[in-house]
């Protein structure tokens, strides 16, 4: 309807400058799974700072990174659904081999009165994916009852000097169903 939004047309709040991307990477790079390009979707990636961080510490012990984007619905959606996948970018070299990494996508409801530390608030859950995910779709998640909802990425990986060490991801096609009112 008229009233249904993409995700990656509304205003946010993001945990960290330069993880989040709408629609492309840059001017010159689209956001694309299996070279497919979407024209509504939100490329994900641990920001260019961290990465340097994880490279000059090189800790063998396996890293945990987490990045988060809200949206506020105020009530007024019913349904949202999107894919999910791994950048093409997340392999630029065969011969580097793939990252040593895994993926989880959390949606959780949040609301005014506090943050959000509980599984009671959690949407959707994909558990840890490696790098054999293709491009997947979410159920339909009810956000009726949702004030405000908050995508968290999380990667599990272990730093290696001589390749990638955490997938680019992306949500792609994020459709909020709008709320049917009755007069």
């Amino acid at each position: 309807s008229k009233m249904d939004s993409w995700l990656d047309d509304m205003d946010n709040y993001v945990s960290h400058d330069g993880a989040f991307y709408m629609r492309k990477w840059n001017d010159y790079i689209q956001i694309r799974i299996k070279n497919q390009i979407y024209p509504h979707c939100i490329g994900i990636t641990i920001p260019f700072e961290k990465l340097e961080n994880y490279y000059s510490k090189a800790n063998p012990d396996q890293q945990v990174h987490t990045e988060y984007i809200e949206y506020s619905l105020g009530y007024a959606y019913k349904t949202l659904q999107f894919d999910y996948g791994i950048d093409d970018l997340s392999f630029p070299n065969p011969s580097l081999g793939h990252p040593r990494c895994e993926f989880r996508i959390i949606v959780d409801s949040c609301d005014s009165n506090g943050f959000v530390s509980s599984t009671q608030n959690h949407l959707f859950d994909t558990d840890w994916l490696n790098y054999r995910c293709c491009s997947r779709r979410t159920p339909e998640m009810d956000v009726s009852q949702c004030e405000t909802v908050r995508i968290t990425v999380m990667w599990r990986f272990y730093v290696r000097q001589n390749g990638p060490i955490a997938f680019y991801l992306v949500i792609a096609t994020p459709l909020l169903r709008a709320a049917k009112y009755s007069k």
